[in-house]
């Protein structure tokens, strides 16, 4: 209803900002988006693996 009234009176809607974000997404191309992806992908198991490892160090010396 509000968007009608805008209209009627002749309000613009201010536009919408992106984010760096969404703006990854709306602006790469897919073979960017795809590599980016893959390169998070790997450093957060990366990260994972290296978490998993110190608990079970740390469990193993608690025995």
């Amino acid at each position: 209803m509000t968007e009608f009234i805008r209209r009627i009176f002749g309000f613009k809607q201010a536009p919408k900002q992106k984010s760096d974000f969404s703006a990854f997404f709306y602006d790469a191309t897919e073979q960017e988006q795809k590599e980016v992806l893959l390169r998070v992908m790997k450093k957060a198991n990366e990260d994972q693996r290296k978490v998993i490892e110190k608990y079970d160090e740390q469990v193993s010396h608690a025995r």
